[in-house]
Formats: C-alpha cells, sequence, structure tokens
C-alpha cells in the first residue's frame, strides 16, 4: 500500500458502496464478510443483518462501483457454492430436477 500512495499516477480509485448479499446465515455473512477483508485493497466497513443481509465495502480501486460491486457478488457466489451442500435450493445444483445417486 505504500508502494501505491507514494508513486506518481497511482491507479487508486477509493469507493465505498453497498454489497447486497444472498447468504442467509449469519455464519453465510461473516464467511463472505472475512473473505472480502482479506481480499487486498478491499476492507468490510459495516455488516447488515435481516431482513436483507448487505455489506459496506472500501475498495481501492473502485473507479466503476457497479463492476467493483459485480467482483464482490462473484467472490461471495464462490464462497456460497463451497460452503451449502448441493441439497441447498440455491446451492451448486439448483435448479436441477433429478438427483442421480451411484
Amino acid at each position: 500500500m505504500a508502494w501505491e500512495i507514494l508513486t506518481p499516477g497511482s491507479r487508486l480509485a477509493p469507493a465505498v458502496v453497498r454489497v447486497p448479499l444472498r447468504a442467509a446465515t449469519d455464519t453465510e455473512v461473516a464467511a463472505v464478510a472475512l473473505a472480502v477483508s482479506l481480499t487486498p485493497g478491499t476492507l468490510t466497513l459495516s455488516v447488515q443483518g435481516a431482513p436483507t443481509a448487505a455489506l459496506w465495502v472500501h475498495g481501492m480501486y473502485a473507479a466503476d462501483p457497479v463492476a467493483f460491486r459485480r467482483a464482490v457478488t462473484d467472490l461471495e457466489w464462490r464462497l456460497l457454492a463451497a460452503l451449502r451442500p448441493a441439497a441447498h435450493p440455491d446451492g451448486p445444483d439448483a435448479g436441477r430436477t433429478e438427483v442421480v445417486r451411484r
């Protein structure tokens, strides 16, 4: 971060963005918030719980807030796919009408 701050012509474009979540449980929301904070250049500032979960995220490279929000949402989807069982209504097998067991 020091290099970015001291380097002329820096790409820094800080912004605070509200990101609505699909996470359904407190554990999922906490996991997403932690994953966002572990991503370089981002920090979870606030977590909003029920009725609609959302995060307030500070991004150091958020020149386009819509693209930044999309990147955080993509991270959330990947994390939820890893956390949720295959039979979960929003899990990786959502929409399949038949489960084949061998």
